[in-house]
């Protein structure tokens, strides 16, 4: 079986600064469309195909989303103040970076 996770990785590192969960949701698709092109959908071997590639789809969004939270978590407080404009909020800076943050491209879609 083919390593996917592995696959996709790479494919999602050489997007670079495209990498957003709509260029990764089209990744997603066309790798669904090459599965299905080579194994078809009706037999085990298919199946299991699909389910892996699934699998490491959940995985490597996942993985993308909490890369995207943490870096943004490291954000120096004065940057959130001026990007937001919330330099009297009082909300912790954790709480602060979080409303700032596009949830945009940051989804987790399940793959069905």
């Amino acid at each position: 079986m083919v390593d996917y996770y592995r696959l996709l990785t790479d494919a999602v590192a050489g997007l670079g600064d495209q990498n957003t969960a709509d260029r990764r949701r089209d990744l997603f698709d066309r790798g669904r469309a090459l599965i299905a092109e080579r194994f078809g959908t009706a037999d085990t071997r298919a199946r299991a195909e699909i389910t892996a590639f699934e699998k490491a789809c959940v995985q490597v969004e996942t993985q993308c989303v909490s890369t995207k939270a943490e870096a943004l978590s490291a954000v120096p407080a004065a940057r959130i103040s001026q990007e937001t404009g919330a330099g009297n909020d009082t909300k912790p800076l954790k709480y602060r970076a979080f409303l700032s943050y596009s949830h945009a491209d940051t989804e987790v879609v399940p793959v069905v």
